[in-house]
């Protein structure tokens, strides 16, 4: 009866005081994910039914891995600092000999055991904040000098080298940076060292271009510019993406009614081009529906980063949060033509086994925020 009675607790403490509201928000997203997956996946070999239920497996897995890094206290983590260093260069060197792909990147681990592959630069970006965070929470009163500036950069600009040396997955490159400099604001960089890296990027652009960028890379790049010039090959998917989206109007086609959708026109229309399915097929309030659910997510993610009672929960809200915001707005800009497209998942909607569980993983990360407050007397916000 004791033991019953303490779960009983414990299950009633989670649900007041764990952030029940993030929750609700990914698991409506997750679901109408899967409603747009089954229309995008209806044209494959294999039908839809695999898909979802892999999909359905990574949220299930993706829901407990919420609840128990809820249970953690942020500050565990700040203990645990090595150890996540070691797991985040050898997950990403799993790569080497164990990699698969396409498309010019070696992004995953296959294993005929797993459900689903495993894309480590996914699962590792959650802990590369966790990370990245406390460094900048250490050398917060000192952020500005040299050489803390230094020791800064370089854990971004190794994990990143490291990324597109092993992978070559730019994309999720590109998130890691973006979270770094979404982080580096809140944790008081000044002004003068974005402008001076700006500066630097623009001096090393050509470096970049023709020693960083694979020969795909670059074709994706100069085809952003005029897609109209290949469009069979490199322009086919932005320009039968655009066509899906205009075709939808106010209330769109039809769910599985869509005539590109369900000719399967648009390449990875259940991954990377998953928001097209509800421009098509559900129109503009089925686009915006998509894209409300996904703001209130990353303003929940901005609102704790206000309540977080440290310094280190706030730079971390802060560093989910710009995981979210580059690969909303990335995705939804690539897909209508304004940016490149580099291969960015839309969170919780794109099929895929470790987006969805690394992003309820990150979502667990603001929940932990919520449920752990931090005692009057160790508190260290301003």
């Amino acid at each position: 009866m004791t033991f019953i009675k303490e779960v009983k607790r414990l299950v009633k403490d989670f649900f007041k005081k764990a952030d029940m509201f993030m929750l609700a928000f990914c698991l409506l997203s997750t679901a109408y994910g899967m409603v747009l997956i089954s229309s995008a996946a209806r044209t494959t070999a294999a039908g839809a039914r695999p898909f979802l239920i892999r999909q359905g497996q990574a949220c299930i897995l993706g829901i407990v891995i919420f609840i128990v890094i809820t249970l953690i206290d942020l500050r565990i983590y700040t203990k645990l600092w090595k150890w996540l260093l070691g797991f985040n260069i050898g997950f990403i060197l799993l790569l080497i000999p164990f990699g698969r792909g396409d498309r010019g990147n070696t992004s995953w681990l296959r294993f005929d055991f797993l459900p689903f592959d495993i894309q480590p630069a996914e699962v590792v970006k959650v802990t590369f904040v966790l990370l990245l965070g406390y460094q900048m929470y250490l050398l917060r009163d000192r952020i500005n000098g040299f050489l803390p500036m230094l020791s800064i950069l370089g854990h971004m600009g190794a994990m990143v080298g490291l990324i597109l040396f092993v992978s070559g997955d730019l994309g999720v490159a590109f998130i890691y940076m973006f979270a770094f400099v979404c982080m580096a604001v809140i944790g008081g960089v000044n002004i003068i060292w974005f402008l001076s890296g700006g500066l630097l990027l623009g001096v090393s652009t050509p470096i970049i271009w023709n020693y960083g960028l694979n020969d795909i890379q670059r074709e994706r790049v100069l085809n952003f510019f005029s897609p109209e010039s290949d469009p069979l090959g490199l322009g086919w998917q932005v320009l039968q993406s655009k066509l899906a989206l205009t075709r939808g109007n106010l209330i769109g086609t039809g769910l599985y009614k869509g005539p590109q959708t369900q000719s399967a026109m648009i390449p990875e229309q259940h991954t990377d081009s998953i928001f097209t399915v509800a421009g098509e097929e559900l129109g503009f309030l089925g686009a915006m529906g998509v894209i409300i659910l996904l703001l209130v997510i990353i303003g929940r993610c901005l609102y704790m980063a206000g309540k977080a009672p440290t310094a280190y929960g706030s730079i971390v809200c802060v560093g989910i949060a710009g995981i979210m915001i580059f690969q909303v707005f990335e995705n939804l800009l690539m897909n209508v033509g304004i940016t490149p497209i580099i291969g960015v998942t839309l969170p919780f909607f794109s099929y895929g086994g470790s987006s969805l569980i690394s992003m309820y993983a990150a979502m667990g990360l603001i929940s932990s925020v919520k449920y752990h407050p931090v005692p009057r007397w160790i508190k260290d916000r301003a």
